[in-house]
């Protein structure tokens, strides 16, 4: 498994710099994640999964782009087998919403469809850019 993505496609700005992502009782880096403030007993590439799918913030995101931030496996039943074994482990708490020829993107159960998902803890230029303007940045 390579390690995911760590500069944005579009303008390079380093997505490691400050990679936690906080949104409601979640806490997410891309090496593990705290529902909340407890630990979450999840794979690395779980926790990357997660991650992944919560920097959308909100967004739709499909299997390939997922796929592409987590593993350099080519196989997309990855992400599928990944969250299933997620949503095993979570149950109802599962912060990840699936819809067929859509993708996935993070959602709280207390979210309308009006609310964008996640917020980064990024205070930087950058990270400004990044958080205030996901539409720079379509495929994050």
């Amino acid at each position: 498994m390579s390690e995911p993505l760590h500069f944005c496609p579009c303008c390079g700005y380093n997505l490691t710099a400050d990679p936690e992502i906080e949104d409601g009782p979640w806490r997410v880096t891309p090496q593990e994640a705290f529902l909340d403030d407890v630990p979450v007993d999840l794979t690395r590439q779980q926790s990357a999964l997660l991650y992944a799918i919560a920097a959308g913030r909100g967004r739709w995101l499909s299997s390939a782009l997922v796929l592409d931030r987590i593993s350099d496996s080519g196989n997309l039943n990855t992400v599928a087998v990944q969250l299933c074994r997620i949503r095993k482990s979570l149950g109802d708490r599962c912060p990840v919403e699936t819809r067929h020829a859509r993708g996935y993107r993070w959602r709280l159960p207390a979210q309308d469809n009006h609310s964008p998902a996640g917020r980064s803890t990024g205070v930087g230029a950058a990270g400004a850019i990044h958080a205030a303007a996901p539409a720079i940045h379509p495929d994050l």
